[in-house]
């Protein structure tokens, strides 16, 4: 309904600036002509005023402006963006979103075959049919890859979650205060005051100051809402892509989620790619041996596949052996073998997502369990619980940071 609209709004918008473009031109055309008119009939040489030459000029640079916003409109509606760059670069083999706008680009490429060879033709349809099967795979995995990273749609809906049930959590320990606090404190007077008059005055000191404790952690827990907690959940996350960026060299600019996505992208994408066009696994090798590794990537589906051809041809001469056209069977070879790389690297790096939402899920449970372990943490005896919980709660949001290093530990073994 949203594309419906938009599009409707388009149209209205195209058909307006036609209309102003005819009213300009229809002006200019009536304003010349009756100058010329008045040229003709005037043996005077009464020369039109200095007005309208500057109304005639208005309208001609408003009718100029018109037909040139209508033309790149016009453009767009085709398609045509020749004035965008679609190029790629180095730099977007780390930007997720560049890699999969160009993943149609990212397939196996031959130098010109002829329409009579039929064994190289049928070859190269085996290796494009079995490459798209693997784009196929690659795509589920990186939507599932999006989904439970810890920047992914599903770790959102953990942190909304959690958030809409603090307020419920904070008034169930409320609650629970009230009608068992009182009760707490005769119990602490009691064993207070026996252990004081057994001669243990730190036992009875230490039992006020867990009590005391107690409810000073429970304030600073749910004092601030959710606060604290959110807290903790971004420091893990900031603490995560520290460690990718200093352990695994990671972009600056790269998330967590996005480079688990990106190296799935480069096992099971880049490197069949480089291998099957190239000869090579990477696109630093490519780049050594001469090659410019992005050339055939782009972003631009509706580019011009005979000059793309033209220019594929071109760079054949540089690597005979993998884009010359008697290579294609062991192109539909790679491709096929492409497709269980796929499946096989996507095990990992789904394990690693899991990881992510594992500990999310165990956090929120503890945090939903809080508020009944401190309220019984209030009676002496239960007291050590109450901060077990808060610190076991910290620490699984902690726990996250190792996320990292097992995201640098899949991409060292692939």
């Amino acid at each position: 309904m949203i594309e419906k609209r938009k599009g409707k709004h388009m149209r209205i918008k195209f058909c307006r600036k036609l209309i102003i473009l005819a009213s300009f031109l229809f002006v200019l055309g009536l304003a010349k002509t009756q100058v010329s008119a008045d040229d003709s009939s005037s043996s005077s040489s009464t020369l039109v005023n200095q007005d309208t030459l500057n109304a005639i000029d208005d309208a001609s640079k408003q009718a100029d402006k018109a037909v040139d916003e209508v033309t790149s409109d016009a453009e767009k509606k085709s398609g045509d963006t020749s004035t965008t760059d679609t190029s790629f670069k180095t730099s977007d083999a780390q930007n997720i979103n560049k890699l999969n706008d160009s993943l149609f680009s990212w397939q196996p490429y031959s130098e010109k075959i002829g329409v009579t060879d039929l064994a190289n033709n049928t070859g190269m349809g085996l290796a494009k049919f079995f490459w798209y099967l693997n784009t196929l795979i690659y795509q589920i995995n990186d939507e599932l890859l999006s989904a439970l990273s810890n920047d992914g749609n599903l770790s959102k809906a953990f942190t909304q979650a959690q958030n809409a049930v603090s307020g419920k959590v904070k008034s169930i320990f409320d609650q629970g205060k009230l009608l068992f606090g009182g009760l707490a404190i005769i119990v602490l007077a009691i064993m207070g005051f026996m252990h004081f008059a057994s001669g243990r005055t730190s036992s009875a000191v230490r039992l006020v100051v867990n009590f005391v404790g107690i409810l000073l952690v429970a304030t600073l827990w749910y004092g601030n809402g959710n606060e604290l907690f959110n807290q903790i959940n971004e420091a893990s996350d900031a603490g995560q892509a520290q460690v990718l960026k200093i352990i695994g060299n990671s972009n600056d600019n790269v998330k967590p989620g996005d480079t688990l996505r990106v190296g799935y992208f480069e096992r099971s994408i880049e490197r069949p790619y480089f291998l099957m066009n190239y000869g090579k696994a990477t696109a630093d090798a490519v780049t050594k041996s001469g090659g410019n590794p992005y050339q055939f990537i782009s972003t631009n589906n509706k580019r011009d596949d005979s000059k793309l051809q033209t220019t594929v041809s071109a760079v054949a001469k540089k690597f005979p052996n993998t884009l010359g056209k008697n290579n294609s069977f062991n192109k539909a070879g790679m491709s096929l073998v492409a497709i269980v790389v796929s499946i096989v690297n996507a095990i990992p790096y789904d394990a690693v997502a899991l990881f992510n939402i594992f500990v999310m899920v165990i956090e929120l449970a503890l945090y939903l369990l809080s508020p009944f372990v401190l309220v019984m943490a209030l009676f002496p005896q239960f007291a050590r619980n109450g901060y077990k919980i808060v610190g076991a709660t910290i620490m699984w949001g902690i726990a996250k940071i190792g996320a990292g290093f097992l995201i640098v530990l899949v991409g060292a073994l692939q």
